[in-house]
């Protein structure tokens, strides 16, 4: 769960992004969903991002390497 205390955001409990923190981590990096899906090293296909849209719609979960990758964006993001 992410939690909001002023600019300062904190993830609590194991590594698991809902559709809506995964988002909410996008929304504030200020990433498009092209961007994020590259900051992720997933594909995209003519400009748009799928697999970031399903992630985010709760159509796919995150992998473990996805995962991972999303808490290494988070800690980078709250520096």
């Amino acid at each position: 769960m992410l939690t909001t205390n002023g600019s300062n955001h904190q993830r609590e409990g194991p590594s698991t992004w809902t559709p809506s923190e995964i988002r909410e981590l996008r929304d504030r990096l200020g990433l498009s969903q092209r961007e994020f899906a590259q900051e992720l090293g997933l594909p995209t296909y003519e400009g748009s991002a799928p697999r970031v849209s399903d992630l985010e719609n709760g159509r796919r979960e995150a992998s473990g390497p996805i995962r991972r990758l999303l808490d290494q964006l988070h800690e980078q993001g709250a520096e």
